[in-house]
């Protein structure tokens, strides 16, 4: 989630737990803060993760991540890492924009090389 109402000095900001997210969230429960969406299995930069959202006092959006210790990782019948990289399309991306009327027509994207 975005901050409810942005002005110059607020920002979404995003921790990383050393604490196993269930026990964070097990906490939260206890002290009566409302999580506006999650636990959501994300890939990081270093691997898989998962990350839960809240807001701070200013309604900023806050993200509390933790990173999957490399047993836990998704991984195929075979063994391996069950991840990918996808290439994007981002001429795509922004034609199904421009179909919802979220950027004007015309609006031009990328050109592929």
């Amino acid at each position: 989630p975005k901050a409810r109402h942005p002005t110059a000095g607020s920002g979404d900001l995003c921790f990383i737990s050393r604490t196993p997210l269930l026990e964070v969230i097990a906490e939260l429960a206890r002290l009566d803060v409302t999580i506006e969406e999650g636990p959501v299995a994300r890939t990081g930069a270093t691997g898989p993760m998962l990350s839960i959202y809240l807001r701070d006092p200013d309604d900023n959006g806050v993200e509390l991540y933790w990173e999957r210790p490399p047993e836990q990782w998704p991984r195929t019948p075979a063994g391996e890492l069950a991840m990918f990289t996808r290439r994007l399309d981002l001429n795509g991306l922004l034609k199904e924009i421009e179909i919802r009327g979220d950027i004007p027509n015309g609006a031009e994207g990328p050109k592929d090389s």
